[in-house]
């Protein structure tokens, strides 16, 4: 009987850790994403972009600090693809990070950057 109840406890355990585990990591590719937006929207304003003009994550290299990378989605292999600047980008990977992204409040584009 103690056996089948610490089966069960490690079970419960193991299920209640995995639903954390992909909730930090939605929340790992959502932080992601509005860096990869703040960017692109500053890369934009810099070289004056439009808003439709689809922007390839790789061009922004230069603006990711000392380590020059484009940050990854932790839940998959596929990298962050190309976006339209109005749209922002999105997760190739998993579409829930994508909407934890977009309820985060994504604010309106710059005036400086056209249609």
């Amino acid at each position: 009987m103690k056996a089948k109840i610490s089966v069960l406890a490690i079970m419960i355990c193991l299920v209640g850790c995995q639903d954390n585990s992909l909730k930090l990591e939605e929340e790992e590719c959502a932080h992601n994403l509005e860096h990869l937006d703040a960017v692109a929207r500053s890369y934009a304003l810099q070289e004056n972009l439009t808003a439709s003009r689809l922007i390839d994550p790789n061009e922004l290299k230069n603006f990711f600090g000392g380590t020059g990378r484009v940050p990854k989605c932790p839940s998959g292999t596929i990298p962050y693809k190309a976006f339209a600047l109005r749209n922002g980008p999105f997760c190739p990977n998993n579409t829930n990070h994508t909407a934890r992204f977009l309820a985060s409040s994504r604010p309106q584009l710059p005036v400086g950057i056209p249609p």
